[in-house]
């Protein structure tokens, strides 16, 4: 028995019941939502395994921003079970001093691309080469809700001009 104040998304439903026609009224309309992950392709490359925060920066710095010196931004990798490389997805582009971080922005992603396993990184515009508190603590906040997803963070990179500095090899994840 179909209720008439059940909600249907974006279209008139008309239901068949018992060979009979009938248009149901007053049916409450919701947009519907689609997020989809598409693979270019145009852009058909053996997928990269990470398996060291060397290899993470070089595949990083080949698709950050290239304001890496004005502005921060957070940039998050995207990997497989195998840990290769799915995608990538600029998650934000901030101030001089600072980007926001929207953790269910950043996991929708990773649901929706099927990824296991996620590497933060932020650029330190200033040249500062050690996490601040607040880069801890929004590590600490993504990695807690990873593991209720069963997404690992793998590493969470700070690249600045003339190198990184690695969480995973600091033993802060």
């Amino acid at each position: 028995m179909w209720n008439k104040k059940q909600i249907f998304i974006n279209r008139e439903v008309t239901l068949t019941k018992q060979n009979e026609m009938r248009d149901l009224k007053n049916v409450e309309l919701v947009r519907e939502i689609e997020i989809n992950f598409i693979k270019n392709p145009n852009f058909e490359v053996e997928p990269i395994k990470m398996t060291s925060p060397d290899k993470i920066e070089k595949v990083l710095r080949a698709i950050f921003p290239k304001d890496i010196l004005i502005r921060e931004s957070f940039v998050i990798l995207y990997l497989d079970y195998s840990n290769k490389v799915i995608g990538y997805h600029t998650l934000s582009k901030g101030g001089i001093t600072s980007t926001l971080v929207d953790v269910r922005i950043l996991y929708s992603i990773a649901l929706k691309c099927l990824a296991t396993s996620v590497v933060l990184c932020h650029n330190h515009p200033s040249g500062g080469k050690e996490p601040s508190e607040a880069d801890i603590q929004v590590t600490k906040k993504i990695q807690k809700a990873g593991d209720v997803l069963d997404i690992k963070v793998l590493d969470h990179i700070i690249l600045y001009e003339t190198g990184y500095y690695s969480f995973m090899e600091d033993d802060i994840l």
